[in-house]
């Protein structure tokens, strides 16, 4: 669900997740891979100065990129779709084919996640921009390596 609170005249850049994925090491997730690009129309979004809020069963936790400093723990950027070089140079989606995937090692937090466990994945651009993601591990990771979240 992605909502806009900016004051009028103010233009907000909001993500769109275009995969989620989990990483199974065991039977457990340990890190989680949201692929995403820019809200049709948009203008270029940094995600060195976005920030994540992830909501999981051991807490809540803050995380900025690798780049920045400050919060609870970090992401890396990852360029998946980039014609100009701009994600791998300077970590901005400033074109509508732009795509890029946001890696969180979960074990760096409270823990790998459990299989049906639940979490609350906010993503907040410099420009206040706001998506909510809400991702579900299956309740089986048997025999997997990935998961669809």
């Amino acid at each position: 669900m992605a909502t806009d609170s900016a004051p009028t005249g103010t233009v907000t850049n909001n993500l769109h997740p275009t995969r989620t994925v989990g990483i199974v090491d065991g039977e457990r997730v340990s890190s989680v891979e949201v692929t995403v690009r820019r809200a049709d129309g948009d203008g270029d979004i940094n995600l060195g100065q976005t920030s994540v809020e992830w909501d999981d069963p051991t807490g809540t936790y803050e995380l900025t990129s690798e780049s920045a400093t400050g919060g609870d723990g970090s992401f890396t950027v990852t360029s998946v779709e980039d014609d100009d070089g701009s994600i791998s140079e300077s970590s901005a989606l400033n074109a509508d084919g732009d795509r890029a995937t946001l890696t969180i090692d979960l074990t760096a937090l409270g823990g790998a996640l459990d299989a049906g466990a639940s979490v609350t994945m906010g993503l907040t651009t410099p420009s206040g921009g706001s998506t909510e993601i809400q991702l579900v591990v299956p309740k089986s990771l048997s025999g997997q390596d990935t998961v669809n979240l």
